[in-house]
Formats: structure tokens, C-alpha cells, sequence
């Protein structure tokens, strides 16, 4: 049934999916392309066993490039077992499947084929995504902006890789054991904190400091706006190291707490300054902060 549905030329609506696709340089001419899928929990169906309530959810996503070449693949199938309080609220919220490949510069489609086995429901999901090529970039290099509203321990997932160990040391959303958890429906409640996370690569560095010492002056904001109106804006967040085991590369982290926006549909744009070279990028993504919770 998944290979049919990855084969069909029209999309499977059973099962509802979100999915997000980004990107993150680790070496010259190398890419981490971390994909997040949404299914919402209502449509699960949980089995009991025993005292717990199980389903599984099978994966495969077939990565091809411009010419039609296959470029990566993978294929999964995660058990969901959880007690009966957890899978009553599984059911009001939603599973986030995790995974990534490893992929050159280029531009590539995503086919994503998902199947709930409690009633046999399938949903495909189809998107072309762009891998730049930041050695060709003149402008401040950077990666994707990630937008999340929690970490969470790698450990405790409920869906997500669990055997593959290089996935986990490769993602740079994953940071001693825990992981920022992509926002893919950019749908927040008043009561999280936005969580922004983006990395600038190969900033200026001061001519007259030695090859060894890595010091540099990345500074960033996070702008709420209303239409062409900015409705809001953070203080400058600096970050001055990049990260020990990946030369080049300074991660951004900002945080917002959300009980200060009202409610409505805004476009969320970070100001990133590289300092000493004088370059600057200005990331966008749209979102959404729902109203207050009524009981």
C-alpha cells in the first residue's frame, strides 16, 4: 500500500500530514536536510495491549533530483505504545515523526508517503525544496530558520529514529541529548515561548587575532509584523563562538515569549548582522499565535 501510493501521480488523503524540510551546511559542499512530519492524533486508532495502548506508524521518504535520480531514501516503521492517559491526549494533540538525509547542493523533491496500521489510513505529502550552494554566496551565509515552541529529550520521542545513531550526531537540532523540535504547523498557543534557531556560516573574524582563536560578532533580532507594519521587536542577542566541532559555523538562538503577542497571523522575520564584515540576511516565515485557552 505505501509503495503504491508513493508510485501514484495523485496524492493519498486519508491521513493528514504536515511536513517541514530544511537545511544546515557541515562541510563544504555537504548539507544536513532534516525532515519533520506532523500527523494529527485524531487520526490514530490505539489498540490496547495490556495495560497500553499501541499503534505504528510506517514512513518512507524518496528524496530525487532535478533529473529524476534518486538522492536519498528512507523507509521506517515506528511502534506508539503509550498508557491509556497518554494516548487520550495523543489523540487531542499530535505524533511528530523526525528524520534527515545528507545531500549536496541542488534542487531536489520530496515525496512522503505515511500509513497509520490501526485502520490501514494513508497519506502522502509532495514538496520541491532548494539546497544552496553558501560557498557561491557573497551575502551573509546562513541556514534555515527553525521556529519551535519546545526541546525535548531524544530519549523520551515518541516518534522518531530510533537506531540511527549517525542521524542523531549529524542534526544540528539535536545538542546534548536534547532536540528543538520543529513548529511545522507554525501554530503557537499564549502560553509558549517562540523558539528561534539559525546558524551563520564563515562570518569575518578579526585580521590581526591568530588562526586559532575563533572570535566573531554575529548579532540578531526577531520581528513580529502585521502586514508592512512592525508590531514588534526583541533586543540584540550576540553570539561571538562558533561551535567547536563545526569550524565556520556561529549558532543564533533567540527566545520570545508569546503571552506578550496577541492573537492573530504574523510574518516572523530575524535581522542577522555579521559585525566585522559588514553582511547582513533577513529570514522570513510566516505564523500564527491562536487565542487564549478556554477550559
Amino acid at each position: 500500500q505505501l509503495a503504491e501510493a508513493l508510485r501514484s501521480d495523485n496524492p493519498v488523503t486519508d491521513l493528514p500530514i504536515a511536513v517541514e524540510v530544511d537545511y544546515f551546511r557541515l562541510d563544504k559542499g555537504k548539507y544536513f536536510v532534516p525532515v519533520s512530519a506532523k500527523v494529527p492524533g485524531s487520526s490514530l486508532a490505539f489498540e490496547k495491549k495490556g495495560a497500553r495502548q499501541a499503534t505504528e506508524l510506517d514512513f518512507i521518504a524518496e528524496v530525487r533530483d532535478a533529473k529524476g535520480r534518486m538522492a536519498a531514501t528512507v523507509r521506517d516503521t515506528i511502534p506508539v505504545k503509550v498508557d491509556q492517559d497518554t494516548a487520550g491526549r495523543v489523540l487531542q494533540k499530535s505524533i511528530q515523526y523526525d528524520t534527515g538525509v545528507t545531500l549536496t547542493p541542488g534542487s531536489y523533491n520530496l515525496r512522503f508517503v505515511a500509513r497509520e496500521n490501526g485502520q490501514g489510513k494513508t497519506g502522502t505529502f509532495e514538496t520541491r525544496f532548494t539546497v544552496p550552494d553558501l560557498s557561491a554566496d557573497k551575502a551573509l551565509r546562513v541556514s534555515s530558520m527553525v521556529i519551535s515552541n519546545q526541546r525535548a529529550p531524544v530519549s523520551e520521542q515518541i516518534g522518531g529514529v530510533k537506531n540511527a545513531k549517525k542521524l542523531v550526531e549529524e542534526n544540528p537540532l539535536i545538542d546534548n541529548g536534547q532536540k528543538l523540535v520543529p513548529n511545522v504547523t507554525k501554530v503557537f498557543r499564549p502560553d509558549q515561548n517562540l523558539l528561534v534557531y539559525l546558524e551563520v556560516y564563515d562570518p569575518a573574524r578579526p585580521e590581526s587575532l591568530p588562526a586559532d582563536l575563533q572570535v566573531v560578532d554575529v548579532e540578531a533580532t526577531l520581528a513580529l509584523f502585521k502586514g508592512n507594519e512592525k508590531f514588534f521587536e526583541t533586543k540584540p542577542a550576540r553570539s561571538g563562538k562558533p561551535i567547536p566541532t563545526r569550524p565556520g559555523t556561529v549558532p543564533v538562538h533567540l527566545t520570545v515569549p508569546l503571552s506578550q503577542i496577541p492573537p492573530g497571523k504574523y510574518q516572523c522575520q530575524l535581522n542577522v548582522i555579521d559585525e566585522l564584515g559588514r553582511k547582513f540576511a533577513f529570514p522570513r516565515t510566516s505564523l500564527a499565535v491562536l487565542g487564549p485557552l478556554v477550559p
